[in-house]
């Protein structure tokens, strides 16, 4: 047992290395803000989430034509050029739901056109959204002939990220396999696997849900149902789509934060970690960082400063004191 005389001294000692941190150093705990993207096993044409909160826009009550979809939608104000294309080999789910499926009736969806010559679909949400989701058919990249394909998310006027159809198709292996399906599979969430090929081609095509070989309607493009998360107290007001022959349907969205389901399969994430200012005014530090450099996360809730760290260390009989602050990146 220690004596009385050393724990008296261990109680100076840390009383002493306290006074030496300075009082505007936070002792709030770090909070993680930002945005993960997602997609959905193969053949699922609508989103993984249902219920009062969640809103969805399929443009089936929408007439078909340039620019039809503008105004109130199911999910909010669509502001800028927006058209509405009858199902065919480039988009229109058959179905709204979760569950994979082949075949069916091709519903209306929306898009840009091809080429879009600039054209951009802005969508301002009547409060912030913890999720979105989209079926981003027959994805375009520039080496399919056309601009790429990318979706900027935003609060108010900051733009926390901007996610590309390359993130998806690099994910996806670049090009459809050859021969199909191949053997290459993407790991889920839960610890099971997709076979990459059954990604290609739109799903009203094949014939079963293990197929042999490519969609007979553009095969050589990627059909996912993709899903953004927002981690902490991010939260998404408005996108903006575009690129040339951007195709979507079932676009839903939810104030609601979700967690991801164990059949998809993670692609990106845009990450800060923060420490909230203390009592005293102190802290209200960042660790930012992106999951690539095609996107930037904004400050989401409080002002980013220079980091600050301090380390102290007092050994008493064998006792160790640290005071730091570590914050871990974003992959």
């Amino acid at each position: 047992m220690p004596s009385k005389n050393v724990s008296a001294l261990t109680v100076a000692l840390l009383t002493g290395l306290a006074a030496l941190i300075p009082s505007n150093v936070s002792s709030a705990v770090p909070v993680t803000n930002g945005i993960k993207l997602y997609f959905s096993a193969p053949f699922i044409q609508g989103p993984s989430y249902s219920g009062s909160d969640v809103q969805l826009e399929t443009f089936d009550s929408f007439s078909t034509g340039t620019g039809t979809c503008l105004g109130a939608s199911a999910v909010g104000e669509i502001m800028t050029t927006c058209s509405v294309f009858p199902g065919n080999g480039s988009g229109g789910a058959a179905t709204t739901g979760d569950t994979p499926t082949v075949g069916g009736t091709r519903s209306n969806y929306a898009g840009t056109p091809w080429p879009s010559g600039g054209a951009e679909i802005e969508i301002l949400f009547p409060e912030g959204r913890k999720f979105i989701g989209l079926w981003w058919s027959a994805g375009n990249v520039e080496s399919s002939g056309g601009t790429t394909n990318t979706i900027e998310f935003y609060d108010g006027d900051s733009l926390l990220a901007t996610m590309t159809a390359n993130q998806v198709m690099d994910k996806l292996g670049g090009a459809v396999p050859n021969p199909y399906p191949g053997s290459a599979t993407l790991e889920t969430v839960g610890g099971g696997s997709h076979n990459i090929g059954y990604f290609y081609g739109h799903p009203h095509s094949h014939p079963s849900l293990t197929p042999t070989s490519k969609s007979t309607a553009t095969g050589d493009f990627p059909f996912v149902y993709l899903s953004l998360l927002t981690v902490g107290a991010t939260a998404v007001d408005r996108i903006i789509i575009g690129g040339d022959g951007f195709e979507f349907d079932n676009l839903a969205t939810s104030s609601a934060a979700k967690t991801p389901t164990d059949d998809m399969v993670f692609v990106q994430e845009y990450l800060d970690t923060v420490t909230p200012p203390d009592e005293n005014g102190g802290g209200g530090d960042t660790d930012g960082s992106a999951g690539s450099d095609t996107g930037s996360l904004a400050d989401t809730g409080f002002d980013p400063t220079l980091a600050l760290v301090f380390a102290g260390a007092a050994i008493v009989a064998g006792f160790t004191l640290t005071v730091s602050r570590r914050a871990k990146r974003g992959a």
